[in-house]
């Protein structure tokens, strides 16, 4: 894997959003998947690792927010390893799991002219969650795993859990 040089900044619009907490750009034609970006944004990024289809990135700055973002309900959000999506409004993240599907579908499954019937939004877009898996940290703390590690994000509460 070749690392790009980091003072590399390119101005970039992301048209659409992939599996975790990716949106996608394309510079000169090459993917660029940064996080936590919505489509209809526009932003300053540096890609931080080539692959051999695509190459990953960070944001510097947002030039121009899109409509669909929205302040992350919650207190976790990009730090834990959840939720990757809080920060888009609940129809387009409906809109991205059923992308998703049909994606996974097409790719990976090699099915085509199938009828996909449309995700079923949760009657409240919060505490709908029966099952969730916390970790145990020094002292007993209870959390997440952060976004790609091991390392304990210590949280009070969840807000996609179910109250019980």
């Amino acid at each position: 894997m070749k690392q790009p040089n980091p003072k590399n900044e390119v101005t970039l619009d992301i048209d659409r959003l992939s599996y975790g907490p990716y949106g996608i750009g394309r510079v000169g034609g090459r993917v660029l998947m940064v996080p936590h970006t919505a489509p209809g944004d526009r932003i300053v990024a540096r890609a931080i690792e080539e692959k051999e289809r695509f190459s990953t990135g960070e944001v510097v700055r947002i030039v121009s927010s899109s409509p669909v973002r929205r302040t992350p309900p919650c207190p976790y959000a990009g730090t834990c390893g959840g939720c990757s999506w809080q920060h888009l409004n609940y129809e387009l993240q409906l809109k991205a799991k059923q992308q998703n599907v049909e994606d996974s579908l097409r790719r990976i499954g090699k099915l085509s002219n199938f009828d996909l019937r449309p995700i079923i939004p949760a009657a409240d877009e919060f505490h709908y969650r029966r099952r969730i898996r916390l970790q145990v940290g020094p002292g007993n703390t209870l959390g997440f795993y952060g976004v790609s590690s091991h390392d304990l994000v210590e949280i009070e509460a969840c807000l996609i859990a179910a109250e019980p």
